[in-house]
């Protein structure tokens, strides 16, 4: 299996993690709208890569801020806020994991 495979298929396991923990049935790749793995063109996996990078440091900045204001809250709220942590933890796993199929696909497609 080749590193832009397995990092799919990682992602994938997370997706399917993360609906379990959510509740729902799987959906499917959680691709992007729009996003298409298989594309061949190198101005897509560069705007797949910008687009995943943004969308990592979102999460990164949303999961500092959730960790720095739950100091604040009752015992009550951290408990229940510590589900919605984990969901985002798994979000932002799997967008890392996102983020690096782009940027391996990104530089095969630049040596092709």
């Amino acid at each position: 299996m080749n590193p832009p495979d397995d990092l799919l298929d990682k992602a994938n396991e997370l997706a399917a993690e993360q609906a379990r923990v959510e509740g729902q049935a799987a959906d499917q790749e959680r691709l992007l709208t729009g996003e298409d793995p298989n594309s061949p063109y190198p101005e897509d996996a560069s705007h797949w890569a910008g687009v995943y990078a943004e969308l990592v440091g979102f999460k990164n900045d949303l999961l500092e801020r959730l960790s720095e204001d739950r100091k604040l809250l009752s015992e009550a709220a951290t408990a229940e806020l510590e589900r919605d942590e984990n969901l985002l933890r798994l979000e932002l796993a799997r967008l890392k994991l996102r983020l690096s199929f782009w940027q391996t696909r990104q530089e095969e497609l630049a040596r092709e």
